[in-house]
């Protein structure tokens, strides 16, 4: 339950600091969900079908993305300090990190979710 109250908050955290992104509403709303759905882990049973619905969404939509990133890795601009330099594949390329972040937090979701199912119908 800690694990999944420190990963809402974590994902709430990303939302807020979408406001200074270009297009800051989808990137919100996308970690306001995934926020939501941890939290279901921490205060409850997680969430099975909606953390099963995040992880393909989050994953076709890095999929989407994943094409900038050996793109930025192989070029000679990269910045550590500065979110946005103009350069839209590194801001991709950030983007897909997050959305596989995302991804990956709804699989653990719904491996939690599914063993609490087996462990409550036993």
């Amino acid at each position: 339950r800690v694990r999944h109250g420190v990963s809402a908050l974590r994902f709430l955290g990303a939302a807020y600091l979408q406001y200074n992104d270009p297009d800051p509403l989808p990137w919100a709303a996308l970690y306001v969900v995934a926020a939501v759905v941890a939290l279901s882990g921490a205060v409850a049973r997680p969430l099975f079908w909606q953390s099963a619905l995040l992880a393909t969404f989050a994953f076709a939509w890095a999929m989407v993305l994943v094409p900038s990133v050996p793109v930025w890795a192989t070029s000679s601009v990269r910045t550590t300090f500065y979110m946005h330099t103009g350069d839209d594949v590194e801001e991709e390329a950030r983007e897909c990190g997050g959305l596989s972040i995302v991804t990956f937090w709804s699989l653990v979701v719904l491996v939690d979710a599914r063993s609490r199912r087996k462990i409550s119908r036993a």
